[in-house]
């Protein structure tokens, strides 16, 4: 392990000499050769010309408005994944000045939620034409301003023909489950697309808080359901202004309660959209679509009035649900019913029926409704009924650890339908609420939407958490295969985006801050509850604005630090993935450009070439697409690597459910590896917790030893940071207190990187009181405490001059040494001849 880490040093000091900082200085002069090495060659003038071509693209020319909201405000043309509110208003991302009087801010926009980082404020707005961009960026403490654009996740590569998945063996998380640990008691945070928490393998990796609360945190608004009133007599004014306003009778037949559907049409949310559910069935899909009896069927056979168990209550609210599916396509119909306002009862069978009804009838049309015996296949799953499913204790609230929505419907031991999760959100008032709101009239559940690209959510919880429970026929032999993920003890506070601003607000949450009712997020008992340990980021951006380099780096630093946002804040350890966009060095994109985020390279795992060649062909290899380093000022990227290729995740459950697909997916990707890396740094986590006494943690000693542990794969630096993540090499050596084991880090990095960025943030961020290089360089009160790491960078030291770095070099004992303790180094060139 010693050989490797300075190895590392070595590395990066030739790199970054000889190809890095030409370029940042837009000079393709070669570097002088350092003291001691021999690189073979001069760097390749082509390459170093497009590492300072990507850099002209990202960096900013002093406009404080993106390329987008520049457009529109030149031409009038908006773009089409710019976030757009119902009633036309633009949505943006404000960055600016701690000073910032809001008052001016509110006078031209909407601010839907502010987090103020101490160094500067982000604020989330809209606002409603030209002219008011115009007049916010005339304000002087307005630093930048930012479309809320739609972001897409890279394309996964399904994968065929798979043979075998091994991962979890390859990284030693095998071993350190053998060894007592599987992440327990640790939370990981996915900030993804929404994640199917009512797959079996997911069902017990939700977290919930010490109240029984969901931690899990759905900002889109797609999976808002909106309900109505249903009582026996209006609780207020007359029957004729409470039915116009959308509510709906009840009434006692027989010793039974029914709920009056006559004349009601439920509206539904279609990823915010609205409209009504039986005007869609008999109009749009019976009249357009020409689907033969449609309105008939559905008028006279399907829409009858439901029973309801709970006597003469007039604490209840109806509606529908309406869940867009995709990878594969379907469209999810679910009746639902509120009691006394906090008990959720979902009819399963309704569900099951309305579903397929659309799925075989509509869609497919695979089934006729002219036909009796179709007819009755659709109309017997129906019961009409929510009291069978509140006897079956299909009940779910916000409290009492029961905000997955499934259902086993046919008894044999697993779910076979299932919704989602019940999730923190905010209703249409800008209100925040926990899976109900108190009137009963909104409930919000989380699930993968939009497109095939939503699934990624649940994919990478998966390999970060899964609990490998339900079988998969992953090579179609008949055989059921299990899928746990690197970590299957822990737990899963996941946070769907799907924009600039829900990202964003997706780190704060699950960061443990939490959104009060002024708009402001901050770090308090409530949001303490909904704390991950780790946040796992398979997302990134290569080509981006120049925020992406700049304020979201800084953002990730911050929230990274103990004690910078709040005296108990513990700081937060945050993972990405590197990007796929490899072949070439500088591909690694932001925000691996903070100082405290792990980026996470992808390498290869698989048995796909045993047959054809030998064992172990794709074993210990970078693959092609991973995105390689350095960073666009020098650092090492990624850091770390993790198995990105070929790996296989649970699918969402309507897949199963409606055979519209497999029930898992093989992929690869660097969203893969990142996860995966998670799940280790969860084991790492939890062997900490288990010392005796606990050892005294924070994420940078989290990041140290997932880096300081992992394998040479002995490939340079920048193609595999420190190497392959080792699960078993980590929690034995936290578990033993090794003293023939190291960590490795060091405080002239960070040094040399705040020299760095400081003229950087120094151009964009003069403000009263604040100035970037005195917070880089510890000359404010509180400077951020991001020393000690494992980060190796020289900085941009000058063609000829030698750059030092000190290693601080510490066994698992406690024990520090320096390098007159540990012997003779064999360091490892990046230029071979010179070994």
């Amino acid at each position: 392990m010693l050989k490797r880490k300075v190895s590392v040093l070595f590395l990066v000091f030739v790199l970054s000499l000889s190809m890095v900082f030409a370029s940042l200085s837009y000079n393709n002069t070669a570097a002088a050769e350092p003291i001691g090495l021999t690189p073979t060659s001069a760097p390749n003038e082509e390459m170093v010309q497009n590492i300072a071509n990507r850099l002209d693209r990202v960096l900013d020319s002093g406009d404080k408005l993106d390329p987008m909201l520049r457009t529109f405000v030149v031409t009038g043309d908006l773009d089409s994944k710019v976030v757009t509110t119902s009633k036309g208003d633009i949505s943006v991302m404000l960055y600016v000045n701690p000073s910032m009087k809001m008052a001016d801010l509110h006078a031209v926009s909407k601010v839907k939620w502010t987090m103020n980082l101490k160094l500067f404020k982000i604020v989330w707005a809209s606002v409603s034409d030209a002219a008011s961009l115009r007049t916010l960026e005339a304000l002087e403490s307005v630093r930048y301003i930012e479309a809320d654009a739609v972001i897409q996740h890279d394309p996964v590569t399904p994968i065929d023909n798979t043979q075998m998945f091994d991962i979890g063996d390859y990284v030693g998380a095998t071993a350190a489950h053998a060894a007592g640990y599987d992440g327990s008691g640790v939370a990981i945070g996915i900030v993804d697309g929404a994640v199917d928490f009512s797959i079996p393998d997911m069902q017990d990796a939700i977290f919930y808080d010490v109240d029984g609360r969901p931690g899990s945190w759905d900002p889109s608004g797609v999976g808002l359901n909106s309900m109505v009133l249903a009582n026996s007599t209006p609780l207020t004014g007359n029957i004729t202004a409470y039915l116009e306003d959308g509510n709906v009778l009840t009434y006692v037949s027989g010793g039974k309660t029914y709920v009056n559907v006559t004349g009601w049409d439920p509206g539904v949310n279609d990823r915010g959209t609205a409209w009504n559910l039986i005007a869609r069935f008999t109009g749009t899909y019976g009249g357009a679509w020409g689907i033969n009896n449609a309105s008939e069927f559905v008028d006279n056979v399907m829409w009858k009035d439901w029973e309801i168990p709970f006597g003469s209550s007039e604490n209840y609210t109806v509606g529908w649900v309406m869940q867009q599916r995709w990878d594969g396509y379907a469209k999810v119909f679910a009746p639902a019913l509120i009691n006394e306002k906090t008990d959720l009862i979902i009819d399963w069978n309704g569900t099951n029926a309305w579903t397929n009804m659309w799925m075989e009838a509509y869609w497919y049309e695979s089934i006729d409704l002219n036909v009796t015996a179709d007819r009755d296949y659709i109309s017997d799953m129906m019961d009409w009924s929510f009291v069978d499913d509140m006897a079956d204790g299909y009940v779910y609230t916000e409290l009492g650890n029961s905000a997955v929505l499934a259902a086993d419907i046919d008894n044999d031991g697993f779910d076979d339908l299932g919704l989602g999760s019940l999730t923190w959100a905010v209703d249409g008032n800008g209100d925040l609420f926990c899976g109900i709101t108190e009137d009963a009239l909104t409930w919000n559940c989380m699930y993968p939407e939009s497109d095939a690209s939503e699934n990624h959510g649940t994919w990478t919880s998966s390999a970060a958490a899964s609990r490998g429970v339900y079988g998969h026929d992953v090579f179609d032999n008949g055989t059921d295969y299990y899928l746990p993920g690197i970590a299957n003890g822990s737990k899963v506070i996941a946070s769907n985006y799907f924009s600039s601003g829900g990202r964003l607000s997706s780190q704060f949450w699950t960061s443990g801050f939490h959104l009060r009712a002024d708009g402001n997020f901050t770090y308090n008992a409530v949001g303490e509850k909904h704390r991950a340990d780790i946040v796992s980021n398979s997302w990134g951006v290569t080509l981006g604005s120049a925020a992406d380099f700049s304020i979201y780096t800084l953002a990730w630093d911050v929230l990274s630090v103990p004690g910078w946002m709040d005296v108990d804040y513990p700081g937060t350890l945050f993972l990405f993935s590197s990007g796929n966009d490899g072949g070439d060095y500088v591909t690694a994109g932001a925000p691996n450009d903070a100082f405290s985020a792990i980026a996470v390279g992808a390498s290869m795992t698989s048995h796909y070439y045993d047959e054809t060649y030998m064992p172990g062909q794709t074993h210990g290899q970078i693959i092609s697409f991973s995105a390689n380093g350095p960073s666009m000022i020098g650092m090492v990227e990624p850091d770390i690597v993790a198995p990105g290729y070929r790996g296989v995740s649970p699918q969402p459950f309507h897949n199963a459910w409606l055979d519209v697909g497999d029930s898992y997916l093989w992929w690869q990707g660097t969203s893969l590896s990142c996860p995966i890396a998670a799940g280790v740094a969860a084991l790492i986590v939890e062997a900490l917790k288990a010392q005796s006494g606990g050892w005294t943690y924070n994420p940078n000693d989290i990041k140290n030893i997932l880096l300081s542990t992992a394998t040479d794969m002995g490939y340079d630096g920048m193609i595999q940071g420190h190497g392959l993540v080792n699960a078993e090499a980590a929690v034995l050596a936290i578990d033993s207190g090794s003293a023939t084991e190291y960590i490795f880090s060091n405080t002239d990095s960070f040094d040399n990187w705040a020299a760095e960025m400081a003229p950087l943030f120094d151009s964009w961020w003069v403000d009263y009181g604040y100035y970037w290089r005195d917070v880089w360089t510890g000359n404010v009160t509180t400077p951020l405490a991001l020393d000690e790491l494992s980060h190796i960078y020289f900085g941009a030291p000058t063609p000829g001059s030698v750059a030092v770095v000190n290693l601080t070099i510490e066994d698992f004992a406690g024990t520090r040494y320096d390098s007159d303790d540990m012997g003779t180094f064999a360091p490892w060139y990046y230029a071979k001849d010179a070994q």
